[in-house]
């Protein structure tokens, strides 16, 4: 009787340790499922906020100031968290394509240049007319966003600054004159590159012998910023957005000027 006693006690107390451990088991797989929910949630809320940074450029009719941001923020990006050690994060792509018909409308060419289709001044925007970092480097999206800051802190010394290349940028054609201008003898060519000395007087606080050794320097400089000011005032559409397989982030981007009737739209 007694061996049947213990046996059901015995019995009893292994039914009463498996079930608690079950309900351990039990809390355990719940408390688990949740913290994973809660991690699951957490990542789908990065993503999210990450992705919505470059989804808000999928869009139509984009500011070119505002793919300056764009750019700027891909830069960014592929600097730093790209090259994070394990995040198998990939850099992102964007592509924005002008076009070599539209180049033209984005550069100031004086009619001497016209006729052999040929801008003097190095450009900010590939001759390709794609803008592009796909082949592993931002050095086109450099040029794009900071060739022109570059320019004003390496020429501090001739007085460019952004407002004052705003006003030689408005004037331009009476900065970048047409050779025959050039070279004329004729007295109202003279009076045109006197009328430029005297802008650039006054725009730049040079003397006639500082503007005269560093013409072609302010010449450049200005061309450059016409650029500048020409593609920030255009429109861009976006015409695909791609995300990484792995991780679903926006791995790429690829945009078009925008045209009407065969012409660049600005604003």
């Amino acid at each position: 009787m007694e061996n049947a006693t213990k046996a059901l006690l015995i019995a009893a107390g292994v039914m009463i340790a498996v079930m608690i451990l079950s309900l351990l088991l039990i809390g355990y797989n719940q408390i688990s499922d949740y913290y994973n929910k809660q991690h699951e949630s957490t990542e789908v809320d990065q993503l999210t906020k990450f992705n919505s940074k470059f989804e808000n450029y999928h869009r139509n009719k984009i500011r070119g100031s505002d793919m300056i941001s764009l750019m700027n923020r891909v830069r960014d990006y592929n600097a730093t968290q790209h090259y994070q050690q394990g995040t198998g994060y990939e850099r992102i792509i964007v592509k924005i394509s002008i076009g070599t018909s539209n180049l033209d409308s984005f550069r100031y060419i004086t009619q001497s240049n016209k006729t052999n289709y040929n801008f003097t001044y190095e450009s900010i925007l590939p001759n390709t007319g794609i803008i592009t970092n796909e082949s592993g480097s931002d050095d086109q999206l450099v040029s794009v966003t900071s060739k022109i800051t570059d320019e004003i802190n390496n020429n501090s010394s001739l007085g460019v600054s952004d407002t004052n290349l705003q006003t030689l940028a408005a004037n331009i054609s009476n900065i970048v004159l047409a050779t025959s201008i050039e070279n004329s003898s004729l007295e109202y060519d003279q009076r045109t590159r006197e009328k430029r000395i005297n802008l650039l007087k006054n725009t730049l606080k040079l003397s006639e012998d500082q503007i005269n050794s560093n013409l072609e320097k302010i010449k450049k400089i200005t061309c450059q910023y016409y650029e500048y000011t020409q593609f920030k005032r255009a429109y861009f559409d976006c015409t695909e957005v791609k995300y990484d397989e792995k991780t679903g982030r926006v791995c790429e981007m690829n945009f078009e000027v925008r045209t009407n009737g065969g012409n660049v739209e600005f604003n």
